[in-house]
C-alpha cells in the first residue's frame, strides 16, 4: 500500500422535498447525521471527516451539527454537489474522497474500510465503490473517487452528473479505472 490521504466526506443538506431536516432527526439518541460522522470515523483508512452542506440558510443548522460533532463544514451550492466534494478535497488535501450521504443512518464501517482498502491496495484507480454491481439494498452504499477522478469530474460534468456527484465516474464515455466491491451474503 502507498502512502495517501483518504477522506470521507459526508453530503447533508435539509431540503429534502419527502421528509424536510430528516439528517438533523433523532434516531437512537443521536441525530441522524451523527451516526454517519461515527460511522465515517470507525473505518480503518478515513484520515478525516467532512460534512459537505450547502450555503441555503436552512442548512445552518446542518452546519452547526457538523462543527458540533468536531468534524470539518465546507459550504457550497446547493444543487452542485460534486462542487462541494471538489471544495472538501482542496481544504483537506486528499487523494480520495469517500461519498457517504446524511440520510443513510445504517452505514456499516467495515463496508467503508474494504472500499478505502481496495483503493489503497491500487491507487491507480479512479473509482471503486458497492454500487457498481448491486449487492446491497441502497443505503449502505460506499464510493470512493480518486483526486484526479473528481477534479476530471468536476471539469467536464453537466447538470445531472453535478448533482449525483460520482455518476459521471460511471456513465460517461471517459475511460476510468473502477472497481466494484462486491458482497455475498454469509
Amino acid at each position: 500500500m502507498t502512502d495517501t490521504r483518504t477522506v470521507a466526506v459526508i453530503q447533508a443538506r435539509t431540503g429534502s422535498s419527502r421528509l424536510p431536516g430528516k439528517v438533523l432527526r433523532p434516531l437512537g439518541g443521536r441525530p441522524v447525521l451523527g451516526w454517519m460522522v461515527r460511522a465515517a470515523r470507525a473505518a480503518s483508512g478515513i484520515e478525516d471527516v467532512v460534512v459537505a452542506t450547502s450555503t441555503a440558510p436552512g442548512d445552518d443548522a446542518v452546519a452547526e451539527l457538523g462543527e458540533e460533532l468536531g468534524v470539518q463544514v465546507v459550504r457550497g451550492s446547493e444543487d452542485d454537489v460534486l462542487s462541494r466534494f471538489v471544495l472538501a478535497l482542496e481544504e483537506t488535501g486528499a487523494d480520495a474522497v469517500v461519498r457517504l450521504t446524511a440520510d443513510c443512518p445504517l452505514a456499516d464501517p467495515s463496508l467503508i474500510s474494504a472500499v478505502v482498502g481496495m483503493w489503497k491496495a491500487d491507487p491507480t484507480l479512479d473509482y471503486t465503490a458497492t454500487t457498481l454491481v448491486r449487492t446491497l439494498p441502497r443505503g449502505l452504499d460506499v464510493e470512493l473517487a480518486s483526486r484526479d477522478a473528481l477534479l476530471t469530474a468536476d471539469a467536464e460534468a453537466e447538470s445531472f452528473h453535478r448533482t449525483h456527484v460520482t455518476s459521471y465516474l460511471y456513465d460517461s464515455k471517459r475511460y476510468f479505472r473502477t472497481m466494484g466491491l462486491v458482497v455475498q451474503p454469509a
